[in-house]
């Protein structure tokens, strides 16, 4: 069982469940010593007792613990509470760059701060002996300000850790994983990061992920494989710097990529922007236009309703709609008027599509 929201244990009062699954519940929880909210994650009852499961979350806890910088999710403790191994962090308050997509890419500048900030993240992280292994918009959250915060350190290694991924096992999110990772040949270095990056990176300028495919295996077939279009023919305001830089990052082989997140930021430094067409960016406004276009669907929904009631019969609208109405206990009509009831009917289908289509 989880904790009871509205209690205090230890330093902490439980405001909200933000997340839960068998494995773990992560809570919005108040540090009352400290006077700030925290985000708590509480490893689940059924895998308390797992040693694999408990030493990659107490690893998690000592990672974290190292990485201080400002585009990182920071640590704040570890402990074990009430029989429960629990890992508070800092709670960003914003949004992840998976729900930024959902709304559209984003403009050049904006993706450019976005890769930087995180690069600088990575950076710090590999400087230390980190390698995250699962990097992807679900784990680069925005906030308010605009700024970066890179979390999800769950599958993240350390150099000074013992391995706990068996040999030949596959980690990582199938769209953004490195083609070293689908292979799983041997330890991923700083330079698995910087693929999946680049993966994020494309996706960010096109709105598209540079490979697809109707399955997991499928996708992560073709990050070993394929070569994805270039980025200027999705956008021809894409320079062919920022195809080169892109393309640099996803590239099949480590020693063909950027060697370093430094060499990553120092190449787009000499990136001209281009012309590529501005999406919204602010996500207030992209969200309010999403709502107009939800109210104008409605509008016009409610317009074709009003044409079908104008024109159509009961048992039409009740077709069209899928709402059957009850069965009547005789028929409406018999013998050679029931021909002449059906084409009326079918006529009165006709007007009601042309009344759609005009409408629209």
């Amino acid at each position: 069982m989880g904790f009871e929201l509205g209690t205090t244990i230890g330093d902490y009062k439980f405001i909200d469940v933000l997340e839960s699954s068998r494995e773990e519940t992560t809570y919005k929880v108040r540090n009352l010593p400290a006077q700030r909210f925290e985000l708590l994650r509480v490893l689940g009852e059924s895998v308390q007792s797992d040693p694999l499961r408990t030493e990659r979350f107490q690893r998690e806890a000592k990672i974290l613990s190292r990485l201080k910088h400002p585009h990182i999710v920071s640590y704040r403790s570890s402990a074990n509470l009430n029989g429960r191994f629990v890992l508070a962090t800092e709670l960003v308050e914003g949004t992840t760059l998976a729900e930024r997509l959902e709304i559209g890419r984003l403009s050049l500048p904006d993706a450019v701060r976005v890769i930087w900030q995180t690069l600088e993240a990575l950076e710090c992280a590999h400087a230390e002996g980190v390698v995250h292994r699962d990097i992807s918009p679900q784990r680069i959250f925005l906030t308010p300000e605009g700024e970066v915060k890179l979390g999800g350190f769950f599958l993240a290694r350390s150099t000074a850790d013992p391995k706990l991924t068996q040999a030949g096992a596959t980690v990582g999110t199938a769209h953004y994983m490195s083609p070293e990772q689908v292979q799983a040949t041997g330890d991923l270095d700083p330079r698995s990061d910087i693929y999946s990056l680049g993966v994020v990176f494309y996706e960010l300028v096109t709105g598209q992920k540079p490979f697809y495919g109707a399955s997991q295996f499928d996708v992560m077939l073709a990050q070993v494989e394929a070569e994805p279009a270039l980025p200027s023919s999705i956008d021809r305001g894409i320079g062919e710097e920022l195809d080169a830089v892109i393309l640099k990052a996803l590239a099949k082989k480590p020693a063909d990529r950027f060697q370093s997140a430094a060499e990553f930021r120092e190449a787009l430094m000499g990136v001209h922007i281009g012309s590529a067409r501005e999406p919204q960016t602010d996500l207030e406004s992209a969200l309010e236009r999403k709502r107009r276009e939800v109210k104008q669907e409605q509008d016009l929904a409610s317009k074709r309703n009003e044409a079908m009631r104008r024109v159509a019969s009961p048992e039409m609208i009740s077709a069209l709609s899928g709402d059957p109405l009850p069965t009547p206990a005789a028929p409406i009509v018999k013998g050679p008027m029931r021909a002449l009831f059906l084409f009326a009917i079918t006529a009165a289908a006709c007007v009601i599509y042309f009344w759609m289509f005009a409408i629209r």
